[in-house]
């Protein structure tokens, strides 16, 4: 049995089928959009800030621009080995957070805290 069906009647079921499709997915991520969620393409975001010891302090703010507490944070040295410290951090606001170090920092010691969102 031969395919007797029209090619362009087709092709126009197949946009039609599209045209809905798109249509359904930008209704989705306007409603993302208006419900505050930041879509990222290509990868994560990073921000860093340098911090600086003083030989006294052992509290230091970084703030980010992600607007969300669901980031994650890594401290390390600006200079070689580069060495990442393990230190705690509290999530203050949508913008900034505290990095605690166990004891200060000596005076001049410079870092980079990096910060994933």
């Amino acid at each position: 049995m031969a395919f007797n069906q029209n090619p362009n009647r087709i092709d126009r079921s197949v946009n039609d089928i599209f045209a809905r499709r798109i249509a359904k997915l930008e209704s989705q991520m306007a409603t993302l959009r208006s419900s505050g969620a930041d879509m990222v393409k290509g990868g994560a975001r990073i921000w860093v800030q340098e911090i600086e010891g003083d030989a006294t302090a052992t509290d230091f703010e970084a703030l980010h621009p992600f607007q969300t507490r669901d980031v994650q944070i890594y401290v390390v040295e600006t200079v070689t080995p580069w060495a990442k410290f393990d230190v705690d951090v509290d999530h203050t606001d949508i913008d900034r957070v505290m990095v605690k170090f166990a004891s200060a920092p000596a005076a001049a010691k410079k870092f980079n805290v990096i910060i994933v969102g």
